[in-house]
């Protein structure tokens, strides 16, 4: 929850965009928007409110804004404190598994600060929906108060607009001595509540002009897009600039309820209706309700309703079609926030994947207690076998198995060579007696020694690591924090899928590597072999405060005929180790008799 609150006030910063873009399309295109035009583009920015809390398939559509870059400012990470817990081979693997150590990266601070901005937002909320019920019974209680509409007259005159409107399901009529303005409440039972003055005043005219005015609130379901406003007017009560536009969308929505009225009406009597909202000002005052529609305003809305039924003209073609073109370019330029707005795409991007032949596995039983996914790549059949496709897509710090490719860029740097890549210890004591000794690159990957791996890259420094990412298209190639911890739950990140790829690549050495080098890497990736195969794959554990969170095993099975490119990963709050993603990897390749 906290996460997702951090997430979604950076949300927020994007969807300033719209919001001035909705006010500088209706400002310099004034004139080309017609009718109900103005007020229906707001319905854009309701649609954009609702992105962030959609599940992201809903919302995964690429669009040219999903490249902007992220905004390390908002990150309240504190990476540099480690803590020294361990993640041990877990019993029950064979010891000829590789080791799975990992260092235990604190989020503390991180944690403090998201806490803090959650516990804001949700008590807004809280204070929000607390005033919106205390509007809403005291509605309940005037409602309660009113009574059915009694005067035959006035009943009659109600019948005539409700036909003239085309509005065929019933709509109820109430009067009330508490009133000081009619409105409307209600979409899927709609009724009309006036004031008992203006029965008492009776004017057929006016009281006409106020009938054709309310049963259009009736007629476009307004009583349905005041639930919405009101739902994210909770949600989004600290941002003043989506406020505003609320303001803005309800001030249309009147000039918009005046402009149908005025299609209904004779041009004769524009003038009529016109004075009626004048005479009709100086009795009135602005709804206090936000459930309700009606004809009161402020007095600024008034005048600029005024001016538009001064200056009213029917829409011709020509511009009605200039109207609808402007909002499907609107609309067009709106689809591509999507992925923005996405909290899970803000917070982890996506892969996109389109394979040619994909088989989708029940695995259930293998991953119990754990959110992972498998996938599978036979170079025979060119098949992919997937569990759990959206869980394979979703881009995750690739914490140890990022390793492999370190390894390569360093010995293809020449920091080291297959020969001679031995590299001191640093004299650190590590909680792990594997690590605290001078390492080959051998070693330093079986027992996934963090200080090694480390050390090259500091030799071959972030410019040189980030060429290489980019070059061999891995994962979201973000190498921008934590260096040189970029892959240890923190900047990079990468798919299942997408580490599937990259060892097809790998192993047949599509990167154009030096050979002697591939092999090497290969060679130290080798856990078991037999006359029906080679197996080779490495560990991964993220750890945050002491908890493992993120565990991976990716490889490959060479055989006689085939190999076959696998990747497990798990997620959770408690166990989610590499050890037990290699675990889970074993059944499961056993299963399909490839181990």
């Amino acid at each position: 929850m906290a996460d997702f609150a951090i997430s979604f006030f950076i949300c927020n910063l994007w969807l300033c965009l719209p919001v001035l873009l909705l006010l500088a399309v209706k400002k310099c295109l004034k004139k080309q928007l017609s009718g109900r035009m103005p007020y229906h583009l707001w319905f854009l920015l309701l649609i954009l409110l609702a992105v962030p809390f959609l599940p992201e398939h809903f919302t995964a559509s690429a669009g040219f804004l999903r490249q902007l870059p992220s905004l390390p400012f908002l990150s309240f990470r504190n990476p540099d404190v480690l803590l020294p817990a361990a993640s041990g081979a877990a019993s029950g693997i064979s010891e000829n598994w590789l080791q799975d150590f990992t260092l235990s990266v604190s989020h503390q601070v991180s944690g403090r600060w998201h806490r803090w901005i959650c516990l804001f937002w949700v008590t807004g909320m809280f204070i929000r929906i607390g005033l919106l019920t205390k509007a809403r019974i005291h509605l309940n209680r005037l409602t309660r108060s009113a009574l059915p509409l009694q005067n035959k007259n006035i009943r009659r005159l109600f019948k005539s607009c409700q036909t003239h409107s085309k509005i065929t399901r019933p709509v109820r009529l109430y009067s009330s001595a508490f009133l000081k303005s009619p409105f409307t409440i209600g979409f899927i039972r709609p009724k009309i509540y006036v004031p008992i003055h203006l029965i008492s005043d009776f004017d057929a005219g006016e009281m006409r002009c106020i009938f054709l005015h309310e049963l259009q609130h009736c007629r476009h379901l307004d009583g349905l897009v005041n639930h919405f406003i009101n739902l994210f007017s909770i949600l989004y009560w600290f941002n003043p600039l989506i406020r505003y536009a609320f303001r803005e969308m309800k001030n249309d929505r009147e000039i918009a309820c005046d402009s149908s009225v005025l299609e209904l009406l004779d041009p004769t009597e524009y003038k009529d209706y016109g004075s009626t909202l004048i005479r009709f000002a100086e009795k009135v005052s602005q709804n206090v309700f936000p459930f309700v529609s009606g004809l009161a305003g402020h007095r600024k809305q008034l005048k600029k309703r005024i001016l538009n039924i001064a200056a009213y003209h029917p829409a011709s073609s020509a511009k009605k079609f200039r109207g609808r073109l402007i909002y499907l370019l609107t609309a067009v330029l709106f689809l591509q926030l999507f992925p923005v707005l996405s909290i899970h795409a803000a917070g982890n991007d996506r892969y996109t994947f389109h394979p040619d032949s994909v088989v989708y596995e029940d695995l259930d039983a293998f991953f119990n207690g754990f959110d992972g996914c498998f996938v599978l790549y036979d170079d025979a059949d060119k098949n992919w076998h997937l569990y759990n496709g959206d869980a394979a897509v979703q881009r995750v710090s690739p914490d140890s198995t990022w390793k492999i490719y370190d390894a390569l860029l360093a010995l293809e740097a020449g920091i080291i060579t297959p020969e001679a890549s031995h590299m001191a210890w640093d004299g650190h004591q590590y909680p792990f007696d594997a690590w605290n000794r001078d390492q080959t690159l051998d070693t330093a990957m079986k027992n996934s020694v963090n200080w090694y791996f480390q050390t090259a890259d500091r030799r071959l420094g972030p410019s040189a690591v980030k060429h290489f990412i980019k070059e061999i298209h891995y994962g979201n190639a973000d190498v921008s924090d934590d260096f040189p911890s970029y892959w240890l739950e923190s900047s990079l990140k990468i798919s299942a899928v997408e580490q599937v790829e990259l060892l097809e690549k790998f192993r047949t050495n599509r990167y154009g590597c030096t050979p002697e080098n591939i092999r090497a890497v290969k060679d130290t990736l080798r856990i078991s072999a037999s006359g029906d195969g080679t197996l080779y794959g490495k560990t991964g554990t993220g750890q945050i405060d002491g908890e493992n969170i993120n565990g991976w095993f990716i490889g490959f099975i060479e055989k006689p005929d085939r190999t076959c490119y696998f990747a497990v990963n798990i997620r959770g709050t408690y166990g989610a180790a590499g050890s037990k993603a290699a675990e889970i990897a074993r059944s499961v390749l056993s299963e399909l008799h490839l181990l």
